[in-house]
């Protein structure tokens, strides 16, 4: 399954190719600005049922900025609303890039980028439910004591030892440098004041926007992430291999050395910008394949997204795809 500019798209041959099922319809009275993200429960959380479908974004309701809730339980054919997670803000300080996770009590957690705190220009947050319906418990994951600082677009993965991997980006000084920490739980992922490290590969090159991060369970298994641009040491654009990379770590808890590796799609145009491999999704699919879903400008200025799946074991580019 994948998500796309407010559209739910399937595939059944592993991401050869896909097809448009559905358009979740926000409920009267509010609109979808951007952002959204789609994910399958893996076990029940009270009354949200294992394999349901959750679909949430950054909405606009009534003139202020919210994060609803959508569920499918027929594998995205169809939607109803669920619930509101948060409404704050307005037009100018809203909500943005929702993302879900179960920590390891069995809650179901959600983070998003919050810019309706005055204490920061934009901050993490998160909450959970253990109900499946009610959100609770809502605090900070990461606001920094620097105003300009500006953490955001958070993934998480949980790791085969039970801990859990996150990274986000954080602007302003560090110029939307790709960030991580850990966590036991999926819960209590630190101070939140404390900004993480800066993901770097042996020679210092670095990530700038838009993470996304995935394990992968082949050959003993590796974390991946990807970002938007790839900077080398130095702080400038790196002109080989940017929009064409992944880096990869095989240890357990991320800690290891990480290294660059091809990604399944070429995006060399990267650049500061909505479109290009922006957000890029990973997803492991048939044993030692990688499926990609990346955007990218067309010749016609249009703002495109691809699949295509990479063999792991050889680097191999194949299956090129076109999602329309």
């Amino acid at each position: 399954m994948a998500s796309t500019t407010g559209r739910i798209l399937e595939s059944v041959d592993e991401g050869k190719t896909f097809q448009l099922i559905s358009r979740p319809t926000p409920v009267a009275g509010s609109s979808e600005r951007c952002c959204a993200t789609l994910f399958e429960m893996p076990r029940t959380v009270g009354s949200i049922k294992e394999g349901s479908l959750l679909y949430a974004a950054s909405d606009f309701t009534g003139g202020v900025p919210s994060m609803e809730l959508y569920q499918s339980t027929d594998e995205g054919h169809t939607w109803s609303f669920h619930s509101v997670i948060k409404r704050a803000g307005d037009g100018k300080h809203g909500l943005w890039e929702p993302h879900f996770s179960i920590a390891r009590d069995g809650a179901l957690v959600v983070f998003w980028s919050d810019e309706t705190d005055a204490c920061c220009s934009q901050k993490l947050m998160q909450a959970r439910t253990v109900d499946g319906h009610n959100w609770v418990d809502f605090r900070d994951t990461i606001a920094t004591t620097v105003q300009s600082d500006r953490p955001g677009m958070v993934t998480t993965t949980k790791l085969p030892n039970g801990s859990y991997f996150m990274t986000y980006e954080v602007c302003g000084h560090f110029q939307c440098g790709v960030f991580a920490r850990t966590s036991p739980d999926g819960w209590n992922f630190g101070d939140p004041t404390d900004l993480g490290r800066l993901l770097r590969t042996g020679d210092g090159s670095y990530f700038a926007h838009a993470p996304q991060t995935v394990w992968i369970p082949n050959d003993g298994g590796m974390l991946l992430v990807i970002g938007q641009m790839l900077y080398k040491s130095d702080g400038t654009v790196d002109a080989v291999r940017n929009g064409r990379t992944i880096f990869q770590n095989t240890s357990v808890d991320g800690s290891g050395p990480w290294s660059p590796m091809a990604a399944p799609i070429d995006v060399p145009r990267s650049f500061d910008n909505y479109c290009p491999n922006y957000s890029s999704a990973l997803l492991p699919v048939a044993a030692g394949t990688l499926l990609e879903l990346a955007t990218d400008y067309d010749e016609k200025r249009q703002c495109i997204t691809y699949s295509d799946v990479m063999s792991m074991a050889h680097l191999e580019f194949k299956i090129a795809a076109h999602v329309r």
